[in-house]
């Protein structure tokens, strides 16, 4: 049974650390991107993933944006998200903590044990 994994990160280089670091640690994992919270929303219409990574700063709807529409219209599922971001600001990981649906408040770029934990709190 394959994983499916949602990358809500407008650059593309975070893209491709985050893609290449899920793929390094399983290869069964479907990873379908998206460059900012609306283009998000819409692809949500048509696919439950396991897990998400969302950022926080994205142009059109960033990330926090999203947890509002997300929680809102998606609330229900079981996916969980983790903020994947360079914010560090207390500020933004007390604004998080606030959509039940984060699981995770993680730094960039992924690291290996906060892929690990993910997965494991989303299975």
């Amino acid at each position: 049974m394959s994983y499916n994994v949602l990358v809500i990160d407008d650059n593309e280089g975070d893209q491709f650390l985050c893609q290449h670091a899920i793929n390094q640690y399983k290869d069964d994992v479907n990873i379908t991107e998206a460059y900012d919270g609306q283009q998000a929303l819409e692809i949500l219409e048509t696919l439950t993933p396991d897990l998400i990574f969302l950022d926080i700063s994205m142009p059109r709807m960033g990330g926090f944006e999203f947890l509002e529409h997300y929680q809102d219209r998606f609330g229900q599922r079981q996916t969980k998200i983790v903020m994947l971001t360079s914010s560090m600001v207390e500020k933004d990981l007390i604004r998080c903590k606030a959509f039940t649906v984060v699981g995770q408040y993680v730094q960039k770029p992924l690291k290996t044990d906060n892929l690990i934990e993910a997965m494991a709190n989303s299975a």
